[in-house]
């Protein structure tokens, strides 16, 4: 096998090549034992013996490849992003993607994974539990309120101008009255009574009396409705559901020449489950430079669903549209593998497997990808303590 290798990519200086399979692309392992890795969607790793550890913020990927080199005394430099189209790969393989269940009786099957898109949306008519009080006293909005206080403010302005300034006491009672009349005359209207009798002024009362009462009761139903049992949501399993109930959805694509994009994946996913032709109409694509498909989930743009490719900094950009972005005030959800959950796998193809694939096998054995989960998920939720 090593012979068929070394004839088809020839070494210069004589010294047997390798090639190492992780994620997406293969890279060659010479004698230093480098090994060259691309993440999905994100930066082309060099990875040495010698190399020194890398400095400043990593992503959540390039720090588990760096929690991983320290385990097994290997260690990651990051490559600028706008390099890795040019450069020197010695080989360049397309992706390996299977269907579920297809990686049995496979020995070389290295880090097997489900990926998909993950969905983040916000339901802007759900309050959330970190509301404010404000939120949760008052089932009118602010403005009814703003126009309420400016209709009493206005005759209290003129009353305490004249009694301060005009020393008229006589003319602020009769603003009173007066006021008091219009409000009369406006009840009157309201309950369309035309009678002069005068027992009706009495009627009236009593009708508006227990009519404040009703509200107030309405009120407090309201007010311990909301509170204790919040209005009733459905989570969406598909992307149909989204669609169906009115919802944009948001995605990253870029069409590449012998790659497979994701609108046609999509499209692809669709038609395999006969739920007709995918609504590009409703659909807002962006770059993956972009990388910030939540951008999109506001207030004024309450219908989109944005979806988030990697799932290890989904559950991140979450807590950060929730709490940061949006102040906690609204009730965010997460979807995870909403569509194109298909099986991933990382294969390595030589004597490399012996020396990193089978440490990974026992880091993996060991619970260190659980272990791994749980610590990252445990530190968004106490980082996003602090934004709320």
């Amino acid at each position: 096998m090593y012979a068929g290798w070394r004839e088809r990519f020839p070494d210069s200086t004589g010294d047997m090549q390798y090639y190492y399979y992780s994620a997406n692309v293969f890279g060659t392992l010479n004698a230093m034992k480098t090994i060259y890795v691309r993440l999905p969607g994100r930066y082309v790793l060099d990875s040495t013996l010698q190399s020194s550890p890398p400095s400043g913020r990593l992503c959540v990927e390039e720090r588990q490849y760096v929690t991983v080199g320290h385990i097994l005394n290997v260690s990651f430099v990051q490559i600028p992003l706008s390099e890795w189209r040019s450069f020197k790969w010695g080989v360049y393989h397309l992706d390996f993607r299977h269907g579920k269940y297809f990686y049995y009786d496979n020995n070389m099957l290295h880090s097997f994974r489900y990926e998909g898109l993950h969905a983040v949306y916000c339901d802007f008519n759900v309050w959330s539990e970190n509301s404010g009080l404000a939120v949760w006293m008052s089932p009118l909005s602010p403005n009814v309120w703003v126009c309420s206080f400016g209709i009493f403010l206005v005759p209290l302005v003129q009353m305490l101008k004249n009694n301060l300034y005009h020393k008229k006491i006589a003319s602020c009672y009769n603003l009173f009255q007066n006021f008091g009349g219009v409000l009369f005359a406006i009840y009157v209207v309201l309950i369309r009574q035309s009678s002069n009798v005068k027992c009706v002024s009495l009627w009236i009362s009593v009708s508006l009396f227990f009519t404040s009462f009703v509200l107030l009761a309405q009120y407090e139903l309201y007010l311990t409705g909301n509170l204790v049992v919040p209005p009733r949501h459905d989570k969406f399993r598909t992307l149909s559901e989204c669609f169906e109930n009115g919802y944009t959805v948001v995605y990253a694509c870029e069409e590449i020449v012998n790659f497979a994009s994701v609108r046609s994946q999509l499209q692809k996913e669709f038609v395999l489950k006969s739920l007709g032709n995918f609504p590009n109409d409703t659909t807002v694509i962006t770059g993956y430079d972009w990388g910030n498909e939540t951008a999109y989930v506001r207030k004024n743009t309450p219908k989109h669903v944005a979806l988030v490719y990697n799932k290890r900094s989904v559950l991140y950009t979450l807590l950060h549209l929730q709490n940061l972005v949006l102040q906690g005030q609204y009730e965010c959800f997460l979807v995870y593998d909403i569509a194109l959950s298909v099986g991933r796998f990382a294969v390595v193809h030589n004597m490399l497997k012996v020396e990193i694939g089978n440490s990974i096998k026992t880091l993996d054995m060991g619970g260190f990808p659980n272990l791994w989960e749980c610590q990252l998920y445990h530190f968004y939720r106490l980082r996003a303590m602090n934004w709320s």
